[in-house]
């Protein structure tokens, strides 16, 4: 792999994390909005797996791109 494909390759990731904090960010919105208190138990588990998925995905990414520019504990905290 060239550096040029590596290169593409760590944009690809990166954007793709940024669409995954986007989604953490609005499930983290939509809870906070108090949705919550009205939910049903099965629109509760949805989310709830939603959430687990998308923050299992964004971790790899991470443990994928090592060493970069951002700095994930801030979204690594929301979910703690």
């Amino acid at each position: 792999m060239t550096d040029l494909d590596q290169k593409e390759d760590a944009k690809t990731l990166i954007a793709r994390r940024g669409i995954l904090n986007g989604s953490l960010t609005r499930i983290q919105k939509r809870i906070e909005s108090g949705v919550l208190s009205e939910a049903s138990m099965q629109m509760l588990i949805l989310m709830e797996e939603k959430a687990i998925s998308v923050f299992g995905e964004y971790e790899l990414l991470n443990t994928d791109l090592g060493d970069n520019e951002e700095d994930p504990s801030a979204t690594e905290n929301c979910y703690f």
